[in-house]
């Protein structure tokens, strides 16, 4: 190596060292821990590898005979040196900062004797294979075990007589605000998969209860016979107020109906019991109207003794007249019937008052006795005869 006036980083390392040979006396010997290169001097400014001397070893004085040398002593232990820079990575605008120390050793002294600044040439291999591979990763992934790894990887470099042996990352980090920045991406997409895991939490679970809610339903329905009235009703509380107007306005209108047909009996028992100056029964009344056992259209007896199936129908336009007819027909025979019965009695006897009181009261027992024998007797045996086509009555 010829040494020049400007140190290059192999001599600022001193990894190379001239040791200098002055007049024919000079004798050159070998250190403990270097390999001593002699290089002899070949015409003008030449030179050429002579040999190399172990620790201890020298020249014979034959060698140095007529012959002008440079020797050079190369490190042979181990030795560091440090490399840093700014590297960027896969992601735009972004960098990261790495500071390590490179460790190294030398396997060929002639080799780096004869170069001009191997370990310069060292330093620049390991920041370029920094700068290509960490610009394939992203900077959450770079870290002291990947940049050891790339640099323990350079390995021996033949051509320069070098081998790097191990690596230690002094320093990495990254620029405060890009830092700063992304701290609050990453909070941004935590927070993000949080919202995400919450809403697809609620929506199973809105998902298991509507599930539940319809199965039920579906038990229900399978288990409960909505043909039942009651049970209908229970189910489907909002639809009572449509259910009873119907059911309000067949009634009255099958009420109505029987109150017309037996209205004549009604005015008989009225008048009746004005005459005999005696109270009005309403119970009597409502007997009169259950005589017929009619029902309404959900099945409720207007009276007792009747059967699902004893529905009233209601009279024809024709054989209606027909019917309240005889009825009133019937209930005034029953009327005069009882008035002249009550009339003889009071001819035959002359009661006292408490007699009286008594007579009053049999009589009207006997004469509503009598009207209601009489009515239902009456409607049984009333037989009605739609008039021919002639217009005769048969």
């Amino acid at each position: 190596m010829k040494i020049g006036k400007s140190l290059n980083f192999t001599q600022e390392q001193n990894l190379v060292e001239e040791i200098p040979v002055d007049g024919f006396f000079a004798n050159p010997a070998g250190r403990q821990g270097y390999t001593v290169v002699v290089l002899e001097k070949v015409g003008k400014g030449g030179s050429r590898i002579f040999r190399s001397l172990g620790p201890g070893e020298t020249l014979d004085w034959i060698e140095r005979l007529g012959r002008k040398f440079i020797v050079l002593a190369v490190d042979m232990r181990n030795r560091s040196f440090t490399v840093g820079g700014q590297f960027a990575t896969t992601e735009p605008l972004r960098t990261v900062n790495v500071q390590a120390k490179v460790h190294y050793r030398v396997v060929d002294a002639q080799i780096v004797a004869g170069a001009v600044d191997p370990l310069g040439d060292l330093r620049d291999k390991v920041i370029s294979t920094l700068k290509s591979e960490l610009l394939r990763y992203q900077e959450v992934k770079i870290g002291p075990a990947l940049i050891k790894q790339i640099i323990y990887g350079i390995g021996k470099v033949t051509y320069l007589g070098l081998m790097i042996q191990d690596a230690e990352v002094m320093d990495i980090g990254s620029d405060a605000n890009r830092i700063h920045r992304f701290k609050e991406e990453e909070e941004a997409r935590h927070l993000t998969r949080i919202e995400e895991l919450k809403s697809r939490a609620k929506i199973e679970i809105n998902t298991r209860e509507e599930e539940a809610k319809i199965s039920l339903k579906k038990k229900m329905h399978a288990e409960v016979d909505l043909t039942n009235i009651n049970t209908f009703l229970h189910e489907f509380p909002e639809m009572a107020d449509k259910v009873f107007s119907t059911v309000a306005a067949r009634d009255q209108y099958l009420l109505q109906q029987r109150m017309d047909a037996i209205k004549p009996a009604i005015t008989a028992y009225v008048n009746q019991q004005l005459e005999l100056e005696a109270p009005i029964d309403p119970h009597h009344i409502l007997n009169l109207l259950n005589a017929g056992e009619p029902k309404s259209s959900l099945g409720i007896k207007l009276g007792s003794g009747t059967t699902p199936d004893s529905t009233p129908r209601l009279p024809a336009e024709s054989s209606a007249p027909l019917i309240i007819e005889a009825r009133a027909e019937s209930v005034t025979e029953l009327s005069t019937e009882t008035s002249q019965a009550r009339i003889q009695l009071r001819d035959t006897e002359s009661p006292s008052s408490e007699d009286t009181s008594a007579s009053s009261r049999t009589e009207t027992g006997i004469s509503l006795s009598s009207t209601e024998e009489a009515s239902r007797s009456s409607t049984k045996s009333i037989k009605l005869h739609k008039p021919s086509k002639s217009g005769e009555d048969k």
